[in-house]
């Protein structure tokens, strides 16, 4: 079967509804409806133009509860939104979606909820959908079954749309779905690209294996494996290519690069990576802010990378106090000659912009900065 169908915004079901059924609409149902989308598969659901929808509905009449899944091909014209339909019900919902997720797919965020009125006349279906976070909608819909029949069935439903006033210009092709996602990205905050900079920096600098991520000896991971492991969790469902992209843009600490479809962090690696960076002149000062007790040590033993590639400084002392803040409320801030410790063979290497690098800084280089 070939699903003709068209979806346009409306302002009050109560009126349409009453048009309707002045017009020999019968109300058949009025159900509560929660579509789960999957990605995912070989060559990607969302990318080949398809869907994949398991659908759980509870009548808001009688109670009962129906569960099903839906494969929905890709859109044959770009007026209507024409596509075959497959549909079978099944006995559990959430059988069904652990049962795909068991053979690679995954759950799309949002997940969409709407209270749907339907109303039949002959093999024409009229839905009334109240959807949560976007409003009120009309869907019209005719199974057709064959392709031959779809041009007679966009006419009548044309003539339908023209009967209550609208034109086809009035519908859109985009799904419920693919709106909230949009609502969704639009609303992006500053707070959301800073807990995926996170994010990143634990799949990237510290755990890769942790997300099943395989980088490469200098650090490079493939952008679409990592979105495919971030989709794994909740939070991170809805994440983009574009969310990464502008996560790396706006990252005030410089730590990422993206290149050719390939994302790595700069700096920071608690595993071994060999990320080269280019030696360079330091200026004369540098700063290191830390805590109290770990000031101790480094004014004792020099300042290490501890676990990391390389040793970090600042090239101001408002950023090494930033940094010393995570560490301690009132930080510790370092004065590092660099100058000298350079002319004496201590190699220093740039990070970016706000951050010097260094393999190890001996003792005799450090001093506290004095308040």
């Amino acid at each position: 079967m070939i699903e003709i169908e068209v979806k346009l915004k409306i302002n009050d079901c109560d009126v349409l509804e009453k048009h309707l059924l002045g017009q020999g609409y019968k109300l058949t149902e009025t159900l509560r409806e929660t579509d789960t989308y999957f990605d995912g598969g070989i060559n990607g659901i969302k990318k080949s133009g398809q869907a994949l929808r398991v659908r759980r509905t509870v009548n808001c009449v009688t109670g009962k509860e129906q569960s099903a899944i839906t494969f929905k091909g890709k859109k044959i014209d770009t007026v209507s939104m024409a596509r075959l339909e497959l549909e079978t019900g099944v006995e559990s919902g959430e059988a069904a979606e652990r049962i795909l997720c068991a053979l690679g797919f995954y759950p799309v965020q949002p997940i969409v909820v709407k209270t749907r009125k339907i109303l039949k006349n002959g093999n024409i279906c009229a839905c009334l959908d109240d959807v949560q976070g976007l409003g009120t909608f009309l869907e019209l819909e005719i199974m057709a079954e064959s392709e031959a029949a779809r041009p007679a069935a966009l006419d009548r439903i044309e003539g339908i749309l023209k009967n209550i006033g609208y034109t086809m210009a009035d519908t859109t092709s985009a799904s419920y779905l693919s709106q909230l996602q949009k609502m969704g990205e639009n609303m992006r905050t500053n707070e959301y690209y800073i807990k995926l900079g996170k994010k990143l920096c634990k799949m990237l600098r510290h755990k890769p294996e942790q997300y099943g991520l395989v980088l490469d000896e200098y650090g490079w991971g493939n952008v679409s494996e990592i979105l495919k492991a971030l989709h794994k969790y909740a939070t991170w469902q809805d994440v983009t290519e574009e969310d990464i992209a502008e996560t790396v843009r706006t990252d005030n600490k410089g730590r990422f690069e993206l290149s050719r479809g390939n994302i790595r962090a700069l700096y920071g690696h608690s595993f071994p990576v060999k990320i080269l960076k280019p030696v360079a002149a330091p200026p004369e000062i540098l700063y290191h802010g830390t805590s109290h007790k770990a000031a101790e040590l480094i004014l004792e033993g020099g300042l290490l990378p501890m676990g990391r590639q390389y040793a970090h400084l600042s090239p101001d002392i408002e950023t090494a106090f930033k940094v010393g803040r995570r560490k301690e409320h009132d930080p510790v801030i370092l004065k590092i000659d660099a100058a000298r410790a350079n002319e004496d063979g201590v190699v220093f290497y740039i990070g970016n912009d706000i951050t010097w690098l260094a393999d190890r800084v001996p003792p005799q280089y450090i001093t506290v900065l004095q308040k």
